[in-house]
């Protein structure tokens, strides 16, 4: 018996529901327990004991006549996992695509290499380098192993998807453990040329000189530019059929159509940008570029709130410092980050585009729709691979649903018929049963009807809601 994690002093007993009260009052009286309160319809109590190490007397409640079950009053928790980073509470986007939810399953792994091609990255900052493997980057602008940044825009990229996390310091990274590969492929500037990042991209795959001894699971390319290049496009077919995952840019020209390259080339994960707008749902940043290859959208900030993540060393002299940016640059970093977490739980390369585009959440025009493609990142539902609602006729009883008929749908079905269910009075569930262990807890979502009497034949027509279980 976990005796661990439960209240002192406190338990429940379940009585047959044939146990007459008197009979249930002698168990109280017996074991000088006080009862505190009761559900009636399960025949359970929650009874105060004498002292505050109940084993004694759960074994002994267990053994007296009409009792059904004794046991703790178990402690329960919000399924949700957040870093002690001091800046933290400003990072808005993390809820936004149910962070804290995924990191109660997973907080990444240093076997995930993420190759960031873009300014450099400042692996000195503190809130950093940990999670920096400066020795397996390369410099493409300069052709040497300098990736030092001093432009910002690859750190802030590289903090979103894997700053130190938990480390009372700073921000929070979407992957508390990773290996950023920094590939300096624009300059000081913040812009390069096809050629660079095109050689940017071979050498993250392993697959031209200098060799990369250890090649990138996922390549993030917060950049972009409009005109197509066969040179690049070749590149990422390469990159891609070794496996190698390629998250891009949209693009920051508000503009419907033709995405950014190499955002625009199917093989990689083209990603657009929403706003805060709490409370109301997330929309399509003023400035984010959209089309019909769009994957999924992710937070980009706008006037009303900017991603913050880590910053350079002003003027190199280590004044580290921490800064918001918008675009679809810091929204390409979330879904960089997000795939990470899903590779370290085991999902293979080859479905993590499927189930990101099936376990979004739908924004904008029912279905995939040019503004949002699939949706907005839901990394909970991701990183649980979560596959299908559950349409149940029952009743609730505490966490878990008695059903009498069962089935499940599409998480993108709209509408479903039930038949043949059978007499009685029940509620009809719809249930996302994220983790797919039967209980209702936080994370989940979940729709109720009222108490339906199914006695006799009858039609009945709901329009059931989902919502999130907190």
């Amino acid at each position: 018996m976990d005796l661990e994690n439960y209240k002192p002093g406190e338990m429940i007993i379940k009585f047959h529901p044939v146990t007459a009260q008197a009979d249930r009052n002698s168990v109280f009286q017996g074991l000088n327990l006080e009862v505190i309160d009761q559900l009636t319809s399960l025949n359970a109590y929650l009874v105060k004991t004498p002292g505050q190490f109940i084993e004694a007397e759960i074994e002994m409640a267990s053994m007296m006549a009409g009792v059904l079950y004794a046991g703790p009053n178990y402690t329960v928790r919000a399924c949700v996992t957040l870093p002690d980073d001091p800046l933290y509470g400003y990072q808005w986007h993390y809820p936004q695509i149910r962070l804290p939810q995924a990191w109660s399953i997973t907080t990444g792994s240093s076997d995930i290499r993420i190759a960031v091609l873009d300014t450099g990255v400042d692996a000195g900052h503190p809130d950093l380098g940990d999670n920096v493997a400066v020795a397996s980057g390369y410099n493409f602008i300069d052709d040497n192993s300098d990736t030092n940044d001093f432009n910002g825009h690859g750190t802030h990229v590289a903090g979103t998807i894997g700053a130190n996390t938990n480390n009372n310091e700073g921000v929070a990274g979407v992957m508390w453990d990773c290996t950023i590969i920094p590939v300096k492929v624009l300059g000081d500037n913040g812009t390069g040329e096809t050629w660079q990042v095109a050689s940017g991209i071979l050498y993250a795959a392993g697959l031209e000189e200098p060799y990369l001894a250890d090649p990138a699971h996922i390549i993030n390319l917060s950049l972009g530019g409009p005109g197509k290049c066969e040179v690049i496009e070749e590149a990422v077919q390469k990159a891609a059929n070794q496996g190698v995952i390629m998250v891009a840019a949209s693009g920051n020209n508000n503009n419907s159509g033709e995405l950014l390259y190499p955002a625009e080339f199917p093989e990689t994960i083209a990603v657009g940008a929403v706003n805060y707008n709490y409370q109301d749902a997330p929309e399509r940043a003023y400035y984010s570029t959209y089309g019909p290859l769009l994957d999924v959208v992710a937070p980009g900030g706008d006037g009303t709130g900017g991603i913050l993540s880590t910053y350079f060393a002003i003027n190199g002299n280590k004044v580290y410092k921490y800064s918001c940016f918008q675009g679809t640059s810091m929204a390409t970093a979330h879904v960089s980050g997000a795939i990470g977490l899903m590779l370290s739980r085991g999902i293979k390369p080859n479905k993590v585009r499927e189930i990101l585009h099936r376990t979004s959440m739908d924004l904008g025009e029912e279905g995939f729709d040019e503004e949002y493609g699939h949706g907005l990142i839901n990394t909970y539902w991701a990183v649980n691979n979560v596959q299908k609602i559950k349409v149940l006729v029952g009743n609730r009883n505490g966490n878990v649903i008695d059903s009498v008929w069962e089935t499940k749908i599409d998480l993108r079905s709209q509408a479903y018929e039930i038949e043949e269910i059978p007499g009685g009075e029940y509620r009809i569930y719809a249930w996302i049963d994220v983790k797919g262990n039967g209980v209702i807890e936080s994370g989940d979502y979940l729709a109720e009807s009222y108490l339906i009497d199914f006695y006799e034949e009858r039609e009945v027509e709901l329009d059931l809601i989902l919502t999130e279980v907190e």
